[in-house]
């Protein structure tokens, strides 16, 4: 009986020493991260810097929530602009954004749509119908929604010297979510991925 006793004893004392480790609202923080990733059949190197809350080293995001992102590669130009998380990570249900309007304290608004509308110009003028309807469609349904070139170098710039960026998706008829970020942090965070602008 003693010996079940100091088996009893040493598990609940164990349990009890672990559980504030992984619950220790010290290691729990909400800020810029940043996600490094490499593609496994191209190579690719892409380096995100987003918005989420770290709990022991480890990065969640709310799902059906937009967060802003920052994205560099080393095969394609500086992306900016939105996303959403996936409802289920195993089942992989993307919440569509839409076009998009971001801004950074008191400047212009910065319109990001949905669909390219060059691409759909170049299809609808070559009668291409079916490419057409296919890029509408997966621009429309993307949980990703940014911008790149000259106008993403713009909106780094300015969030790297203001002090909040705000979102609102444009639906349809009126408007959809909308949201606040601070951008304390950011600079380091970019920096990480080696942008040093």
């Amino acid at each position: 009986m003693k010996t079940l006793t100091l088996i009893v004893s040493v598990i609940t004392l164990s349990a009890c020493a672990s559980a504030p480790e992984r619950l220790n609202p010290n290691t729990t923080t909400t800020g810029w991260v940043v996600v490094k990733n490499v593609d496994d059949f191209t190579d690719e190197k892409t380096c995100k810097v987003t918005w989420a809350t770290t709990i022991v080293q480890t990065s969640y995001r709310d799902v059906f929530k937009i967060y802003p992102i920052v994205v560099f590669s080393n095969s394609e130009p500086l992306k900016v602009g939105v996303e959403s998380v996936s409802a289920n990570a195993k089942i992989q249900m993307d919440i569509p954004i839409g076009n998009v309007q971001l801004r950074i304290d008191e400047l212009p608004t910065h319109e990001i749509t949905a669909v390219d509308l060059e691409s759909l110009k170049a299809s609808a003028e070559a009668g291409d119908q079916a490419t057409l309807m296919q890029e509408q469609m997966e621009s429309m349904l993307s949980p990703i929604n940014v911008t790149e070139g000259e106008e993403a170098e713009t909106i780094l710039t300015e969030m790297l010297s203001g002090a909040q960026i705000r979102y609102r998706q444009m639906t349809p008829g009126n408007t959809g979510k909308t949201g606040v970020f601070p951008l304390a942090g950011l600079r380091e965070k970019v920096a990480e991925c080696g942008y040093s602008g």
